[in-house]
C-alpha cells in the first residue's frame, strides 16, 4: 500500500500506471529550448519572472488523472504540456514532483499537435484543498 499523502510516490505511480499520451513536439523545433523561449522582460506585463522547469507532473481533472510535463513556473502560475484540451477558467489540481499539490485555473490552452496542448494556469490565491487522491485508486 502506498502512502496516500506522499505526492512524490504518487507521481511515480501515476506515470507507471498511465500511458503518457502526450505527443511531444520534434526536438528540432526547439520547443524545450531555453533560447527560443524568452524570459520576462522589463516592460513585460507579467507580475513575476518565469523559471524554466522541464519535469514530469500529474494533472487531475475531475475523476481523471493525466500525465503532464511542466515547461516554466512563476510565483503566480505555470505552463505545461497536456494530452487533452482544457478550457479557460477550468479548475485543475496539479501534483508536482516534490509532492506539492496546488489547485490552478486554466488561462490559455494552445494546440501544439494532435496529442499535445500547451496550457497556462494561474495558481489559486488561497490554499485550496485538491481532491487528487479521490481520483486515483492506490492499491
Amino acid at each position: 500500500m502506498l502512502d496516500q499523502r506522499d505526492g512524490r510516490v504518487l507521481i511515480d505511480y501515476v506515470w507507471k500506471k498511465l500511458d503518457c499520451r502526450i505527443q511531444l513536439p520534434d526536438e528540432d523545433s526547439g520547443f524545450f529550448s531555453k533560447k527560443k523561449r524568452s524570459a520576462a522582460k522589463y516592460d513585460d506585463r507579467r507580475r513575476y519572472s518565469r523559471h524554466f522547469v522541464n519535469s514530469k507532473m500529474a494533472v487531475v481533472d475531475g475523476a481523471e488523472v493525466y500525465c503532464a510535463y511542466s515547461l516554466n513556473l512563476s510565483r503566480s502560475g505555470i505552463a505545461f504540456l497536456h494530452s487533452q484540451q482544457v478550457y479557460p477558467k477550468q479548475s485543475l489540481c496539479l501534483c508536482f514532483p516534490d509532492g506539492t499539490f496546488i489547485e490552478a485555473t486554466i488561462v490559455f490552452c494552445r494546440r501544439v499537435n494532435d496529442n499535445c496542448y500547451e496550457c497556462g494556469a494561474e495558481f489559486a490565491e488561497r490554499d485550496a484543498e485538491c481532491e487528487f487522491y479521490d481520483a486515483v485508486e492506490i492499491a
